[in-house]
């Protein structure tokens, strides 16, 4: 919703995207999570699915 978002690990740099404000991610089932971190720091909305 607002802010920065980075996804993945800086050290290796798998997987590493970053996210601006007015943005989106969506995780398929079996994707890894995380790691997470901010620069600015992010107000998000997080909706999760069960099966």
């Amino acid at each position: 919703m607002s802010g920065d978002l980075i996804v993945g690990d800086e050290a290796s740099g798998l997987g590493l995207k970053s996210y601006g404000p007015h943005t989106y991610a969506c995780r398929p089932p079996g994707v890894s999570h995380g790691p997470f971190r901010s620069t600015h720091g992010r107000l998000l909305f997080e909706i999760h699915f069960y099966d």
